[in-house]
């Protein structure tokens, strides 16, 4: 028997419950038929102090039959008896732990639809990885373009594909990119205001961070990042319904975002749009 073949042998009979010692040992009686303990321990590498009372425990369990004499000859149980015996046992074994485990039952921890990124790192590789996986629209509104540098290459790769819309305030800093930018509206200004107002969770108001930017993906998954002297903060919203319902009131706020809104909320009537003071629908894009 080659060395590959009794190391793949040695290794089954191990997975099956055998000690390295005692794989060995019956792979070598197998080979010679019977044998006394010197033979196996020279043909195994099984230990001289160790052949003995490997060779007892397989006797043990049936494995190996011993014929008493001098010396003493040993002589394995056929090997479709043993492996047999052992699938059995390791189907029960596999049985029970199904039937053990189908009946635990653990406490569903319920995943926030909000948690906070506290590095800069973190931060724009989650902005990169939400880019990368967009499949129909981007919207990013961008105070400060800057924080955005190390994007650029990412929202380049998927603009083609990707309907991709940035709202800043610094439209020279895109001059030279096939983006569509244009600077928010006056609504959304006014929107934007009004939510300086607001609190963060755990109490965080929104003035005592700068922020950075904020985007929506596929109007399903939303980050929002700020910055304070020495702290920046990334909050990330698992939310579709909460990301859909952002997406939909900005583009009600500035009909220029994006492709618009969906065209269940577009069938109005003629002059709708400019009765609710919803304004000119044409974008600028650089």
């Amino acid at each position: 028997m080659g060395v590959a073949n009794m190391n793949y042998i040695t290794s089954t009979l191990r997975s099956l419950g055998f000690t390295e010692y005692q794989a060995k040992a019956y792979v070598t009686l197998v080979g010679f038929g019977i044998a006394t303990a010197r033979e196996i321990h020279e043909k195994s590498d099984v230990p001289h102090g160790r052949i003995y009372s490997v060779l007892k425990d397989l006797a043990d369990k049936g494995y190996v039959k011993v014929q008493e004499g001098t010396p003493t000859y040993y002589q394995a149980v056929n090997p479709g008896e043993v492996i047999g015996t052992l699938k059995g046992k390791f189907n029960e074994q596999i049985d029970a732990s199904i039937a053990t485990l189908s009946e635990l039952h653990f406490e569903t921890k319920i995943e926030s639809p909000f948690w906070s990124i506290h590095s800069e790192w973190g931060v724009r590789n989650r902005m990169k990885t939400l880019i990368q996986n967009a499949k129909d629209e981007i919207i990013i509104f961008a105070d400060n373009p800057e924080f955005l540098h190390k994007t650029i290459p990412e929202i380049k790769k998927v603009h083609k594909r990707v309907n991709v819309t940035i709202l800043s305030e610094n439209k020279d800093f895109y001059r030279h990119m096939q983006f569509h930018v244009h600077e928010p509206g006056e609504r959304l200004n006014a929107f934007f205001d009004e939510l300086q107002r607001v609190e963060l969770p755990g109490g965080i108001s929104v003035q005592e961070h700068e922020h950075q930017f904020f985007m929506i993906v596929d109007g399903r998954e939303a980050i929002s990042v700020s910055t304070s002297p020495g702290k920046i903060l990334g909050t990330v919203i698992k939310m579709p319904v909460l990301s859909f319902m952002m997406t939909t009131l900005f583009k009600l706020l500035d009909p220029a975002i994006g492709a618009g809104l969906p065209a269940s909320l577009r069938e109005d009537e003629p002059g709708k749009r400019q009765e609710y003071g919803y304004g000119d629908t044409s974008g600028k894009t650089l």
